[in-house]
């Protein structure tokens, strides 16, 4: 595997000292800003605690179960220890300038595990399941998950990829109903004609039939409701997002008038 140029071999499921200064220019480990050391097979990485100038980490796809080590990184930033095997988080308490943690596909299943993330105000990205929801956690199958990672982390803009708060999360949400709305039709429709069959006047159980027809009627005429309102709310967001983007043209305008007049 090479780093920053740099070949970085792997021994026994741990990196050493002498390996991750070979990365650094400067042969000095706490030069390193950025690492990825994703699907290496790794299971013990204690030398990275002396890369005190760690900001971004991808972690993912290894054999972790113990991270205390981490706890010397204060700097970093981003964080990515998807598919792992991990238990807690609470090793990652310390880490105060944290905006971005992935820890989906681990084996986290208390909820103390979030308290751990309480003291971190700049995580705004959290992300404990994939949107698959196959790269998941213990903890997301409780129906009261996603109530208590907001109550306890207010700080919190994206949970799982989804936006929360601000601007975007209505159309978010607006778009996400509209996919769940149409995987919901497929389902529904499947093994069925797509065409509706008027009964004949003077057919056997002729009654029954216009029964069963008007029921089908009434039940896509519901579903065609709730698209249109769906794509009013849509195109009302996007004209909204429009106005936003010409707002925001004109202030980057005057902007660039005011440092030429300057």
């Amino acid at each position: 595997m090479r780093v920053g140029g740099v070949k970085l071999e792997v021994h026994k499921g741990n990196v050493t000292l002498d390996e991750l200064k070979n990365i650094s220019g400067e042969f000095d480990v706490e030069s390193i800003h950025s690492l990825n050391l994703t699907g290496r097979g790794l299971n013990e990485l204690t030398d990275l605690q002396y890369c005190l100038g760690l900001e971004r980490l991808d972690l993912s796809n290894n054999q972790l179960c113990r991270i205390q080590w981490i706890q010397n990184l204060t700097c970093l930033t981003h964080l990515d220890l998807s598919r792992n095997s991990l238990t807690t988080l609470e090793s990652l308490a310390c880490l105060e300038n944290l905006k971005y943690l992935n820890v989906a596909a681990n084996h986290i299943k208390a909820f103390d595990s979030v308290l751990s993330l309480k003291n971190l105000p700049l995580l705004t990205r959290l992300i404990f399941q994939e949107a698959s929801q196959s790269l998941s956690n213990p903890i997301c199958l409780s129906p009261s998950y996603r109530e208590y990672v907001l109550e306890l982390l207010p700080q919190i803009c994206f949970l799982d990829h989804e936006k929360l708060r601000g601007k975007g999360s209505e159309f978010f949400y607006t778009v996400n109903n509209l996919l769940q709305h149409e995987e919901d039709t497929k389902g529904a429709r499947k093994g069925s004609k797509t065409s509706i069959e008027v009964p004949l006047i003077g057919q056997e159980k002729d009654t029954e039939r216009w029964g069963d027809f008007l029921s089908e009627i009434n039940a896509r005429s519901n579903a065609d409701d709730l698209v249109d309102e769906a794509m009013k709310k849509f195109s009302a967001l996007v004209e909204e997002c429009n106005e936003m983007c010409v707002q925001c043209e004109h202030k980057a305008e005057w902007a660039k008038r005011k440092l030429t007049t300057n």
